[in-house]
């Protein structure tokens, strides 16, 4: 799987802690988004501790975060990372949409617990870990429940 496919696709995702956004046709109660929402929220730390034990020069690590600029809320990949305490930062290698005063490539800071997706990635670009919402609009292509 080629990473740009990935981050169009899980760049039309979003997630938060109050899941209010409509994703990609699913409604903001959709249970299968949710939970991938959960599980990446669940297993961040594990993440986290990938990152702070030595990344594998062999792999890609990003995260995805909430920026809110604008009057606009875009959800984006970080790549690459540095983590610091419970802090992870980086620049933004997506597009955005609809927000102007922030552009790519642009450093961006979030907490671990903000965070709404994690990938590592192969050198194909492969997610190997993480990558939740990607495997459910994988699962359910678009489909409405």
């Amino acid at each position: 799987m080629r990473l740009s496919y990935l981050l169009a696709v899980l760049f039309c995702c979003s997630c938060n802690g109050k899941r209010d956004a409509v994703v990609k046709g699913y409604a903001k109660d959709f249970p299968p988004m949710n939970e991938a929402y959960q599980k990446a929220h669940d297993t961040v730390h594990q993440f986290a501790d990938e990152l702070r034990s030595g990344k594998d020069s062999q792999l890609r690590y990003l995260a995805k975060v909430r920026v809110q600029a604008d009057g606009e809320t875009e959800y984006v990949w970080l790549e690459p990372l540095e983590l610091n305490g419970d802090q992870i930062s980086g620049p933004v290698i997506n597009t955005f949409a609809r927000i102007a005063s922030v552009k790519k490539g642009d450093r961006q800071l979030a907490l671990l617990d903000e965070i709404c997706d994690w990938a590592v990635l192969d050198q194909d670009d492969k997610v190997l870990r993480g990558g939740f919402t990607l495997d459910v609009l994988q699962r359910f292509d678009g489909e409405k429940p």
